[in-house]
């Protein structure tokens, strides 16, 4: 086996594309505003040829964080990695992990919850607000103030920054707002400026998705047949109005047989509709930090695999 990772820590604030520093802004009209906090994060791959395993965590204290117990991880699912068999491509009940979860949403937020998006017809959202568009159990927010994000309390713009329910229970309720869009509906800003120059629009950047009481593991339980997924990488957009994104599974894919993980399954790549996937949610563990999203691993049925990778 070998093993590669990284552990990173910083005294700041997460700034609006990655960057992690003290955050300032102020203008001639008296304004000035200031924030910093602290962040570790720690991720590590482990390899054995084809086979890779991964694991990681997030917190804004470094004690939190057990490196041995996240290696002991990701050696793991390396080593049940090992000779994967092929599975046909079709659609499947799914057990996806936090760090998978967090990878769709964070695609769904730039494609999806900002008001110039809806404004300009390009969102799912666009004339849905007030209406169901996906399943009952879903309620998705933006929230900089979440104990698990604790983000700036100012944007860009130095506004404040403020919680926004987007999905509640199902139902479309609001995109977030900058400045400009906010004054185009007569609205006061949500604190979701990005810096300017600025063309993109406001940016939906703390998502809470509202998780269960459960584990990973008692999603696994659920499961007749169907494939545990660890992560997902080199996603891109097929259909931004459906959110339909496509993407390869990598760094643990596992057969689930009778509630138990029975063997590794070659990876697939996969064609996804984020909304109907989260209109086909069974079961939610516990919500955790990853990648940057609060969110549950999640139970789906019908996700589907389109193809079957060489390795």
């Amino acid at each position: 086996l070998e093993g590669a990772g990284i552990f990173e820590t910083g005294s700041g604030t997460i700034g609006d594309y990655g960057e992690i520093g003290p955050l300032a802004i102020a203008n001639s009209r008296g304004l000035f505003a200031y924030h910093t906090g602290t962040s570790a994060t720690f991720r590590i791959s482990a390899l054995d040829g084809t086979a890779s395993g991964w694991a990681g965590h997030e917190s804004h204290r470094a004690g939190d964080i057990d490196g041995e117990a996240l290696a002991e991880r990701a050696v793991e699912k390396a080593v049940r990695s090992r000779e994967p068999r092929r599975w046909d491509p079709g659609p499947y009940t799914v057990v996806l992990e936090p760090s998978a979860v967090a990878d769709l949403l964070q695609d769904m937020s730039w494609i999806s919850f900002g008001a110039l998006l809806l404004q300009e017809g390009r969102s799912f959202l666009s004339g849905k607000l007030g209406r169901r568009v996906m399943g009952e159990n879903i309620t998705l927010r933006d929230d900089p103030h979440h104990p698990l994000h604790r983000g700036s309390p100012f944007d860009a713009e130095g506004m404040p920054t403020q919680p926004v329910t987007i999905i509640e229970r199902g139902v479309a309720r609001s995109p977030v707002y900058d400045r400009r869009t906010a004054a185009k509906e007569g609205r006061e800003s949500t604190g979701h400026g990005l810096p300017v120059p600025n063309t993109y629009g406001p940016l939906a950047r703390h998502l809470v998705l509202e998780g269960g009481e459960g584990s990973v593991e008692d999603l696994i339980g659920g499961v007749e047949r169907g494939l545990l997924v660890t992560r997902v990488w080199y996603t891109n957009v097929v259909d931004p109005k459906t959110v339909t994104l496509t993407g390869m599974t990598r760094d643990g894919l596992f057969a689930i047989e009778r509630g138990r993980i029975s063997h590794a399954v070659r990876n697939f790549r996969f064609n996804q509709s984020v909304v109907e996937m989260l209109g086909g949610v069974e079961a939610m563990s516990r919500a955790e930090r990853s990648g940057g999203v609060v969110c549950p691993g999640l139970r789906v049925r019908n996700f589907h695999m389109s193809s079957v990778t060489e390795f």
